[in-house]
């Protein structure tokens, strides 16, 4: 059985970009707005190897910021960023490998 989130590993990852989405144009292409407005993409290493994931996220968070990523010590490339926003919002999602 493969581990659970509270088995995971907690890191720090590194913010690499942080890009605007419009969400007029996500209501064009998807019929809905975003309610994530920018694409955050991040760096993260795990057993000396480095992964990268992506999220969205409602608030902007600057390039080479530091954020929390917990990695299943099996798969490595699978990971949960958990964000505390200012009106309680998490974030999670899956990676992959670099």
């Amino acid at each position: 059985m493969p581990p659970s989130p509270p088995d995971w590993i907690t890191t720090q990852a590194t913010v690499t970009t942080c890009r605007f989405q419009s969400s007029a144009l996500s209501a064009m292409a998807f019929g809905v707005p975003l309610e994530q407005k920018f694409l955050i993409t991040f760096d993260y290493y795990a057993h000396a190897r480095l992964y990268s994931g992506h999220i969205g996220s409602p608030v902007a968070i600057p390039q080479d910021s530091q954020i929390p990523v917990a990695y299943n010590p099996l798969a490595c490339e699978s990971f949960m960023v958990l964000l505390a926003g200012q009106d309680g919002i998490k974030l999670t999602a899956d990676g992959y490998n670099k």
